[in-house]
């Protein structure tokens, strides 16, 4: 069984949310909000657009120097890849293998003279 203070307390919270409740539905009927937030939230919108361009912003920067660290790597890899490759198809010591390695110093050279510098 519940004590009379319990009940009490109970009964307080119902009404102060009964209170809540009609003031919001009288608030929006009447078509005027109980709070004006729209300076807070203009202000809060700024911030949070000002983070996103410095996020975006950074990360722009850092795709484009990844790119360029890609193209010095690429363009100083392919030129030995291919010497190897030819080393090794010539002198049949692994004829697939060099084959595969000739292609491959192709297709980087292909990507780190013509692709990746359209991207940047």
């Amino acid at each position: 069984m519940k004590s009379s203070i319990v009940k009490k307390n109970e009964f307080v919270f119902d009404i102060l949310l009964l209170c809540l409740i009609a003031s919001e539905v009288v608030s929006t009927s009447i078509g005027e909000p109980y709070y004006n937030f729209t300076g807070q939230t203009n202000k809060f919108t700024d911030l949070i657009d000002n983070v996103l361009n410095v996020v975006e912003q950074t990360t722009i920067y850092f795709a484009r120097r990844v790119l360029k660290v890609t193209l010095e790597i690429t363009s100083a890899l392919y030129a030995p890849l291919g010497i190897v490759g030819i080393v090794l198809y010539v002198t049949k010591i692994n004829k697939y293998l060099g084959k595969e390695l000739i292609y491959g110093a192709l297709l980087l050279a292909f990507f780190s003279q013509f692709i990746l510098p359209l991207l940047l």
